[in-house]
């Protein structure tokens, strides 16, 4: 049996970095408020998936310029009018490439074609009125595809966090307690089966933790950027370990599983009303790119002496 006493834990997310593109809305070189994160878990009631992109906040009717010049691979809309997009490439061929991705535009105010070369802060189109929530936002996000013109079945290769000038979030973030007094919970390893608060533990066992984020708006909780843990008792000390961070391609459609608990205590929820992401920090290999095969994580309590452990 593995008593937990002390729990303490440590969560990054990057402060300011500059990088090589400008925002996609003005002012070009200032932080913009952030509705949704990259990897965020999402469900709207028809399905689960992992957010694939950052949804910009700002009013209807905002202009929006491309980031990075380029080709325009396509301009579609892939569920009526609220969802007009325009993807730009980095080939003027149908060889594959990389691209940014600009969603939720108006219709009537999209200025580009497909086929069309763009500079560097060009104008695309205007933001489209969201009829919920007030969530006006552009979808942003780096995709790769080839041939012409581009299909909405693109892959998601990149958060734009890694590449934006000034990404700097005054708001640190933070955790909520899971049960009264404690931020974690334990279930056994890829198991619904949750051990008793505060009691001791035994087996292969799943870390899950509720970490919460804001970036630039008060009221819409975010997924954090990347969490990292230790663990460690008098005479052991593991990690420290990658919990997960959203970077780099995202199976967005596979895997929300691996990454967030939805069962029991711990229901991950993620829509325009309730929004609660409870973290499986376990499961995790040496790389950023989460798949299935990542469930193999976990902490294995049968390894070490009976002890009480810091995380």
């Amino acid at each position: 049996m593995r008593p937990i006493l002390l729990l303490l834990f440590v969560l990054l997310f990057t402060g300011s970095v500059m990088g090589t593109i400008p925002w996609p809305m003005e002012p070009f070189a200032a932080p913009h408020p952030l509705g949704n994160s990259y990897g965020e878990y999402q469900n709207y009631g028809s399905a689960k998936y992992l957010h694939p992109g950052i949804d910009i906040l700002e009013p209807a009717g905002t202009a929006v310029y491309a980031v990075n010049a380029g080709w325009v691979k396509a301009v579609l809309t892939t569920s009526a009018e609220l969802h007009w997009r325009v993807a730009v490439g980095d080939s003027a061929t149908a060889v594959e490439c990389d691209g940014w991705l600009y969603a939720h535009l108006d219709m009537l105010s999209i200025a580009v074609f497909e086929g069309e070369y763009v500079d560097s802060g060009q104008y695309l189109g205007d933001l489209v009125y969201w009829p919920t929530a007030d969530f006006h936002h552009l979808h942003f996000v780096k995709i790769r595809q080839s041939g012409f013109p581009w299909t909405p079945d693109w892959q998601f290769v990149g958060n734009p966090l890694d590449d934006l000038v000034n990404v700097s979030d005054a708001d640190a973030p933070f955790f909520e307690e899971i049960a009264p007094g404690y931020l974690f919970r334990f279930c056994e390893d890829n198991s619904d089966e949750f051990f008793a608060v505060g009691e001791p533990l035994s087996g292969d066992v799943d870390i899950i933790v509720q970490a919460h984020d804001y970036i630039g708006h008060p009221n819409w909780v975010l997924t954090p950027h990347a969490l990292t843990y230790e663990i460690s008792s008098d005479s052991v000390f593991l990690g420290p370990f990658s919990a997960m961070v959203f970077t780099g391609e995202l199976l967005w459609n596979e895997v929300h599983h691996v990454l967030f608990k939805d069962a029991g205590p711990c229901v991950s929820q993620g829509n325009y009303d309730q929004r609660r992401f409870y973290e499986i920090i376990t499961n995790h290999d040496a790389d950023t790119l989460i798949t299935f095969d990542d469930t193999s994580g976990n902490w294995a309590t049968g390894s070490l002496p009976n002890d009480t452990y810091t995380i």
